[in-house]
């Protein structure tokens, strides 16, 4: 069985890239102007909210 995909699940900036079909470096310049959601930090990991990125698309693509 295949576990439900969830807004609080943690992606990473690979599937953060898949997800919204941009590059990490304009990603990062947009997370810098505040215009992007920021990832969480795990230790030295970057993690982003599914749920913040995917509102993101809805209100950017």
């Amino acid at each position: 069985m295949i576990p439900p995909i969830l807004d609080t699940d943690l992606i990473t900036l690979k599937e953060v890239v898949r997800s919204v079909g941009l590059k990490k470096s304009w990603i990062y310049d947009k997370i810098s102007k505040g215009e992007f959601p920021r990832p969480k930090k795990l230790g030295t990991s970057s993690r982003w909210l599914r749920g913040e990125v995917e509102a993101w698309k809805k209100q950017f693509l």
